[in-house]
Formats: structure tokens, sequence, C-alpha cells
């Protein structure tokens, strides 16, 4: 589709421009969709492989309880997550700082909503029956009001980040407007650089 919106955007942009798809931008899709579906859905392939189908067909109760024996079949996903940092960062340095920092921050809001669902189990006084059953079932449900807040919480620090970093950019080259310093600068960084 993408002549199609050269095309039509054409007529909107001052300019000319010519977007374009390279082999790398490819190849790379085709690792996140293919390999890394796979190693992130490998801890719980495994699961499904273990699975008796009679389980099924009897009263037994499943239990949603992660096995600490298979927390390895996490890793490469891990590994692939850092190969992709390190990939769009051009850096080892810079793309595991990102990687630690965003596992950090993982284990910090595991805790906190850990213990925001504490909390929540003293609610049990509230005279409201709606807020009280709500925050109960929000208490009963561990693994998934975890996951939800896990995710939340990963999801805005991803969107934030870069406006905060914009942010402190421009604060860094803000000048006064009484200065000689030109209001202009430009970065002249090669790729090999």
């Amino acid at each position: 589709v993408l002549p199609f919106f050269n095309k039509a955007l054409g007529a909107f942009i001052p300019f000319d421009l010519a977007p374009t798809i390279s082999a790398k931008a490819i190849f790379l899709a085709l690792v996140i969709g293919v390999v890394g579906s796979l190693v992130i859905c490998l801890p719980f392939l495994m699961k499904i492989r273990d699975f008796k189908p009679m389980r099924l067909f009897s009263e037994e109760k499943f239990s949603s309880e992660v096995n600490v024996q298979r927390l390895w079949l996490f890793l490469p996903g891990v590994f692939v997550f850092w190969i992709l940092a390190m990939t769009q960062a051009n850096s080892i340095k810079i793309g595991s700082v990102f990687v630690v920092g965003f596992f950090a921050v993982l284990v910090v809001l595991f805790g906190v909503g850990y213990l925001l669902l504490e909390l929540l189990k003293l609610s049990r006084k509230i005279r409201s029956w709606v807020m009280k059953y709500s925050i109960l079932g929000l208490s009963r449900r561990r693994a998934s009001s975890l996951a939800i807040f896990v995710s939340l919480g990963l999801g805005a620090l991803l969107i934030n980040i870069l406006p905060q970093l914009a942010a402190s950019l421009e604060s860094e080259f803000k000048t006064e407007s009484t200065s000689k310093i030109p209001s202009l600068f430009l970065f002249d960084i090669q790729d090999d650089q």
C-alpha cells in the first residue's frame, strides 16, 4: 500500500516525500512476528504439551499457579527483547541499560501491585456492597489483577518516557533571549559514529 499512500498524500505535503521499506525493516518485522511470538508463547506451549486431556472430564480444579521450575522458559523471550533493544539503540550499553531499567520497573510495579492487593483485603468493612464486592473481586483474582496492573504501568512508562526525554533535551539547550548563542543547532552525526 506504500505507493498508494505516496500518491494520496502527495497533494497534502509541500515537498517530495518518498517513504521506502528497507530490507532491515522487513527482517526485523519477521523476527519480531515469528521468533518473538514463539519465544513469548514458549512457557504456555510447554504447559499445554504437559496437559492431559483426560483432566478435562474430571472434576479436578485446575491450578493457575506458576511453576517455579519452568521460569527458565521465559529466558529466550528476555534474550530476544535484549537483542531487539540493542539493535534499535545501536549500542550494547544503551540497550542493556534499557532492558535492566525495564525489568527493574517491572519488579517495582509487581511489588506495588502486590501491596495494593494486600491492602484491598482490608476492605471488608466497607458498607457499600458494590464497592466491597468489586474490590474483593480484584483481590481474589490476584494473578490477573497483578498482570493488568503491571502491563498498564509498563505501557504508561513507555508512552511517557519519550516526552520526558524530549523535555529534558530542550531544557539542556534552552538559552536566554539576550544570549548571543544561536537559537538553531544542527547535529551532523554519521551512521558510523
